[in-house]
């Protein structure tokens, strides 16, 4: 199959999202499809083998959030470029302008869409209320946005079942699927790292050999609930002799 991913974050650029589609991606290829991503032209892009399956819009530094970047407009030449792709599905990834995008250009092509929803929405919106206190009615603007979105799709991918949850409880009434995010385990085998690179490490959070430690490691942030695993550490560490908590973001 020709499969189109839309996605309004990617390489170089590193979040989740980016990564998902960039593991989906390998993966579909490797399984013999042929995978193109639609994503925002980005000033760090460097040229590598699988960029030459990336098509890069026209973007704009995004406002609400620093080192993002949304999709402008779809020049007419971009257009006829996808046309000639022969897309077989597409496979939206963001509810904003280039997820936009596919759903238009899907129905233009008469294409089958598929949706992916990375992001609880109501979890975020203090970002896009810049610091003003989150109300009731905020919230429940991005569960109907929610909704409306993925109502526009023949299907919907959840990444878990708590999101297959709400994502009914939104209002959802397209088939839902869960698949979870994948990860490529090979690159944390132990066996990947020297004794050395991992004392080295080690001494520079002040473990020590006897130290057990929980690593929480991520983007420092509000909706990352970094706080619930603090709250756990005394039950947590009950069980955990020397233990010791490293957060990394």
């Amino acid at each position: 199959m020709n499969i189109g991913l839309f996605t309004d974050t990617y390489m170089p650029q590193i979040n989740g999202v980016g990564s998902s589609v960039c593991t989906l991606a390998r993966q579909l290829r490797l399984q013999g499809h042929t995978v193109y991503i639609f994503a925002p032209w980005s000033p760090d892009t460097q040229e590598n083998e699988e960029e030459q399956f990336v098509i890069r819009m026209p973007s704009m530094p995004f406002v609400f959030l620093k080192g993002f970047r949304v999709g402008l407009c779809y020049p007419p030449k971009a257009i006829n470029k996808i046309v000639h792709l022969k897309l077989d599905i597409v496979h939206t990834q963001t509810e904003f302008s280039l997820g936009t995008f596919g759903r238009i250009l899907a129905k233009s092509l008469n294409l089958p869409v598929v949706h992916t929803y990375h992001t609880m929405y109501e979890d975020y919106v203090h970002y896009i209320v810049n610091g003003e206190r989150v109300t009731a009615q905020t919230k429940k603007e991005a569960r109907k946005f929610s909704a409306l979105f993925c109502n526009t799709a023949n299907a919907v991918i959840a990444p878990t079942k708590k999101v297959e949850h709400y994502l009914h409880e939104y209002g959802v009434t397209r088939p839902i699927f869960i698949i979870p995010t994948g990860i490529n385990l090979k690159k944390f085998q132990k066996s990947n790292f020297s004794p050395e690179d991992i004392k080295n490490l080690r001494n520079e959070y002040g473990l020590t050999d006897e130290n057990k430690t929980v690593l929480v490691l991520g983007r420092i942030a509000q909706e990352k609930s970094i706080d619930v695993v603090i709250k756990a550490m005394p039950s947590l560490f009950e069980r955990m002799d020397y233990a010791r908590l490293v957060i990394v973001g």
